[in-house]
């Protein structure tokens, strides 16, 4: 698993669904504060993610329909 420099989990976007489970199961308040955060972190990311890929493909449809 990767790490950042303050030593917190690094998930790729599309390991939201893990961290999930993982927020789900966590009992420790600080291990869980930390969880969300990663877990906030990874949905924004798919959130741009989307976002970049319907632009694209909203200019590919502009593009064709001329």
């Amino acid at each position: 698993m990767n790490r950042n420099e303050d030593g917190r989990n690094m998930q790729r976007p599309g390991d939201w669904r893990s961290l999930a489970e993982r927020d789900r199961v966590e009992m420790d308040p600080e291990k869980l504060i930390n969880l969300v955060s990663e877990l906030n972190s990874a949905l924004e990311e798919q959130q741009r993610t989307f976002s970049d890929w319907k632009s694209q493909e909203n200019r590919s449809r502009e593009w064709h329909s001329n």
